[in-house]
């Protein structure tokens, strides 16, 4: 994920968290407390991905998930934004 989508991950799990525990910002609760004894969501999704890389490793040669991951392109021409 790029940062940009990181950011608004915890953007929007922040928002759910507030409205779960019926905190409004102008409570001016900490972040810290709301959070508190929630696995962050991105880490949730970080061993999602980790679980599904397993998954691929471990099935057979032939598997075309498997090749695809595997895959190397050649790529020819200039990349974008390149001279």
């Amino acid at each position: 994920m790029r940062k940009k989508e990181v950011r608004l991950l915890g953007t929007t799990e922040m928002r759910m968290l507030r409205r779960i525990r019926g905190a409004s910002l102008g409570d001016r609760m900490r972040s810290g407390d709301i959070i508190r004894g929630v696995r962050s969501i991105t880490s949730r999704l970080r061993e999602g991905r980790l679980r599904w890389l397993g998954h691929v490793k471990r099935m057979g040669n032939n598997n075309w998930v498997r090749k695809t991951m595997d895959l190397e392109l050649e790529v020819e021409g200039r990349k974008k934004g390149e001279r």
